[in-house]
């Protein structure tokens, strides 16, 4: 099962479904949200994502809308539907790290990769092969 920890790019372009009610605000210092976007909708399209410049390790998630005006959602752990996220293409940072791994593995030792990646499916083959010869 891959995991839900995500590196902040894989987010850009994606379209946000929340998993809770989260607030949405006009801009990063407003103490009020403009529209609250209920369990289960879309907040939009993350366009980009800004630490907060007060330095408080708040993460923003950048939108805009049909006008072309941004507006913005704090991030917190659970309020993102992962398995949208994943549906869009959205890869884990364990798999951007197998992926990395996988490619300098083939163009390092392709004899090693291609046996890692089919060699149990080819050695399955032949059992099943024998078997069945075995059974006619």
């Amino acid at each position: 099962m891959p995991s839900n920890n995500y590196s902040l790019d894989q987010f850009k372009g994606k379209e946000f479904f929340v998993n809770k009610d989260t607030p949405l605000y006009k801009h990063t210092t407003a103490n009020k949200p403009f529209k609250i976007v209920k369990k289960g909708q879309s907040a939009g399209n993350v366009y980009s994502y800004a630490n907060d410049p007060y330095g408080d390790g708040v993460i923003w998630f950048i939108f805009y809308d049909k006008y072309n005006q941004p507006y913005y959602m704090i991030y917190s752990a659970g309020n993102i539907n992962t398995k949208q996220l994943n549906a869009q293409g959205a890869k884990s940072i364990e798999q951007e790290q197998k992926e990395a791994a996988d490619k300098a593995l083939l163009e390092t030792n392709k004899i090693e990769y291609y046996l890692r990646k089919y060699g149990l499916y080819v050695l399955g083959t032949f059992i099943l092969a024998a078997i069945i010869k075995k059974k006619l």
